[in-house]
């Protein structure tokens, strides 16, 4: 007879005569039948305690991903509401930049229109002096004439 961990499986397998047919092997079936029947009883309660426990479960996450979705929509509408918020400042930003380059463009354009005036009456003023430098020296040319024609007139009577 080979021997085996357990009497239990001894008395149900013999080595020698193959599967053992005995009053006590009977008695170790029931009692194993026994023992399965008590587990299973004991685990389909357990079921229905994890049932009820995992129905009561099921209602905190129903009630969690509910409470979270809330939360979440309540996040998504703040979110946009700051973000409506941030565009109608800076829309209003962007206007009064708008409004502060057109008038600092218009303030350029009158000093530049008030340079260009500047600039044409100093033109006017130079244009004036020119033609005066200009008859001047016509005269002056004029006078030199006169004057080298009269040396030259005492130079040929003196001689």
């Amino acid at each position: 007879m080979m021997k085996m961990g357990s009497p239990n499986l001894q008395l149900i397998f013999d080595s020698e005569a193959g599967i053992n047919n005995s009053p006590e092997r009977e008695d170790l079936f029931q009692q194993i039948d026994s023992t399965y029947i008590k587990e299973k009883q004991t685990s389909e309660k357990g079921v229905e305690v994890n049932m009820s426990n995992s129905n009561h479960l099921f209602d905190e996450i129903k009630a969690d991903m509910r409470e979270r979705e809330q939360r979440t929509r309540s996040e998504i509408k703040e979110r946009e509401e700051r973000f409506e918020k941030q565009m109608s400042q800076y829309a209003k930003e962007a206007e009064k930049r708008e409004e502060r380059f057109i008038m600092e463009n218009k303030e350029r354009e009158q000093r530049m229109m008030e340079k260009m005036d500047s600039l044409a009456n100093q033109i006017q003023v130079n244009a004036k002096h020119t033609e005066t430098m200009k008859s001047q020296n016509f005269w002056g040319n004029i006078a030199m004439f006169v004057g080298l024609v009269a040396i030259i007139i005492t130079l040929f009577i003196n001689n």
